[in-house]
């Protein structure tokens, strides 16, 4: 029979234990997970774009609240192009954007961040922000422009658990940064697009851009699919590049162009279409629109987010 001393003496040893135990598991970091949508063009304003869709989503709960988001854009004083129209811009924002990654060179935008509008005055100590901040409701909405003062500093990509590359391409910067960051969950929003769009069941398309941009995309959604892919009803330009979908000035042009390539699509039979371009993403009711007029009736496939949530289930997988 046990005594009295060595119980007492056994409770102290597993209190000891159970002590050691809560201390290391309070100290356990519970930070959620980073997901880092890089925009390897140099135009801002696609990735406020992207940045306040995403975060309007992922504010309302349609994005996992497990994961954190961050987004960068690339440095157009580094001469990486304002819009990737071929294979040739594809190849030179590859090399300068990774080189910028390599060298802890890029800004980061969180949600609630302030952004920068003048890319030019990133050396400087005082800046010229535009706010973007989000509503209760999810609503983004825009602030005057202010002064604001910040201390600049470098950020690493290590301080990410996942990169989405957010150009709607067959992006080399997405295996660049598999190669040198394996630690990395690395996606472009082409393969996440073309693995959601299969889940539809039905057939699709893609709605790109420029026709110089269709070869690349065929090819990179054989990558994921193989060719002569069944229900792949092949990628349809618009005939506007990233810069003019963004552009003001050009936006009914480029709405009737957009409007023209979906209803195309829908008359090959596609019974969802995937946004080619990270721009696009504010067009999905207008291209449903178009597909109506068709009598078809479309999902819509969003690499950005489709991207977003696949990493998410692969960060949560682990």
């Amino acid at each position: 029979m046990m005594s009295v001393s060595s119980r007492n003496e056994g409770d102290h040893l597993s209190c000891k234990v159970a002590d050691r135990h809560n201390a290391e598991h309070d100290s356990v970091d519970v930070t959620p997970p980073c997901i880092l949508v890089v925009n390897p063009n140099s135009s801002l304003e696609m990735t406020l774009g992207m940045r306040d869709r995403l975060c309007s989503l992922h504010r309302c709960g349609r994005i996992s609240r497990d994961v954190q988001l961050a987004f960068a854009t690339a440095d157009k004083e580094a001469g990486v192009p304002p819009s990737i129209d071929d294979f040739v811009d594809e190849i030179a924002s590859a090399y300068l954007v990774h080189r910028q990654i390599a060298h802890g060179k890029f800004k980061v935008l969180r949600e609630e961040s302030v952004v920068e509008v003048e890319q030019s005055a990133c050396d400087k100590s005082v800046l010229q922000f535009r706010e973007h901040s989000l509503a209760p409701h999810g609503d983004p909405k825009q602030r005057p422009e202010q002064r604001v003062r910040l201390s600049m500093k470098n950020t690493s990509i290590d301080q990410s658990q996942a990169v989405l590359v957010a150009c709607f391409s067959n992006h080399p910067l997405a295996q660049m940064l598999r190669v040198s960051h394996p630690h990395l969950k690395v996606l472009h929003i082409l393969e996440a697009a073309v693995l959601s769009a299969l889940s539809s069941g039905g057939k699709f398309g893609i709605l790109t851009t420029l026709q110089s941009m269709v070869d690349d995309i065929d090819e990179g959604a054989c990558a994921v699919i193989g060719h002569g892919h069944s229900r792949f009803v092949g990628t349809v330009a618009a005939g506007v590049n990233a810069a003019g979908l963004e552009d003001p000035k050009r936006k009914t042009e480029a709405d009737r162009l957009v409007s023209e390539a979906a209803g195309l699509l829908a008359s090959k039979g596609a019974k969802a279409i995937i946004l080619g371009c990270a721009a696009m993403g504010d067009r999905a009711s207008l291209i449903r629109q178009a597909c109506r007029n068709e009598n078809v009736t479309v999902t819509i496939v969003d690499g950005t987010i489709a991207g977003v949530h696949l990493l998410t289930n692969l960060l949560h997988s682990e």
